[in-house]
């Protein structure tokens, strides 16, 4: 199982008795309302930094400045600033990091999501790629030579306008906090990194203006992706659907219970145990990678996921097509 060889040592939170109960829950061997005490911890490493979004990236060096591997929900960082100071520290520690000027992912260029030299390990908590029915999909396409078309649909459901998921300095919204899952994804499925974007958002009262984007990428490769995330509709519909199209072939990946792919006439089916989003499986290789010492995914993909979540915003702030930095 995960747990082999994995010691629970001590759990943070911003209240000791809300830390008390999880690390009485869990097993871990103590508790502490000091995140500093773990950082400090010999003891200790690995991190999990598992807070409200815009104390990620300040976590997020914190701990790799103190020589921890990190794993990290989404979003990495909620702004350029933040991006850049994490791509400081992770070359300061020799990590170089490859292939932003040529938008190809480790994959695709060989690197298998190694860095050179990794020291620390940064792992971002983008789970979907590693669920059973998006593997089986990936496998399904490889034979594809040509660019792919991936839409996706997310029925997020509705987040109230005074949510702390809303403010931009605690949250980011919902494009930076949700909608990086499905760039990522998509750069999983198709094998590059996205190059431009438009976007629109839907402008009506009691919504937000990242609760109901509508999203175009452009690929490296050539590949196209549309990402339609809406807060506007019925929990009783599916939460997501993704549908690849390429090669004379088309995939379905309904709700991460299950995919189906079509091809030459025929339909293949893939029976999943349930909704399987790839929570399990992003910690057995996140684990993994710590005993191989390997990076698990290139970092140049968690860099462009997290610049085309703010090309996004800006596309739907300007109204333009918006280039993503490398």
């Amino acid at each position: 199982g995960i747990e082999d060889g994995i010691e629970f040592v001590g759990v943070a939170t911003s209240t000791g008795l809300k830390a008390r109960h999880v690390a009485e829950k869990y097993g871990f061997s103590y508790f502490t309302s000091d995140y500093r005490e773990l950082l400090n911890d010999k003891n200790v490493n690995a991190v999990f930094v598992l807070t409200r979004h815009g104390s990620h990236a300040p976590l997020v060096c914190e701990a790799l400045r103190a020589g921890k591997h990190v794993f990290v929900e989404k979003p990495l960082a909620i702004n350029e600033e933040q991006l850049r100071e994490i791509v400081g520290v992770l070359e300061d520690s020799g990590v170089r990091i490859e292939g932003l000027e040529n938008g190809e992912t480790g994959e695709k260029a060989g690197k298998k999501g190694k860095s050179s030299d990794v020291g620390t390990i940064l792992m971002v908590g983008f789970n979907r790629r590693f669920a059973p029915s998006v593997r089986w999909m990936k496998e399904r396409f490889a034979f594809v030579e040509e660019p792919l078309t991936v839409h996706i649909t997310v029925n997020a459901g509705y987040v109230p306008p005074d949510s702390w998921v809303h403010d931009p300095e605690d949250g980011g919204g919902r494009v930076i906090g949700e909608v990086c899952h499905f760039i990522d994804l998509a750069q999983y499925l198709i094998g590059s990194l996205p190059s431009k974007v438009f976007a629109t958002s839907l402008s009506v009262a009691g919504y937000r203006m990242s609760d109901n984007v509508n999203v175009n990428l452009a690929m490296e490769d050539g590949s196209i992706v549309s990402i339609t995330y809406v807060a506007g509709g019925d929990k009783l519909f599916p939460r997501e659907r993704v549908e690849v199209f390429g090669g004379g072939a088309v995939g379905v990946i309904e709700n991460f219970k299950g995919a189906l792919f079509y091809r030459r006439g025929k339909k293949r089916r893939y029976r999943g145990l349930g909704v399987d989003r790839g929570h399990k499986g992003e910690l057995e290789v996140f684990f993994e990678s710590l005993k191989k010492g390997e990076q698990p995914v290139a970092l140049d993909e968690y860099i462009s996921t997290t610049l085309a979540t703010f090309a996004i915003e800006e596309a739907v702030r300007d109204r333009k097509v918006k280039r993503i930095k490398g």
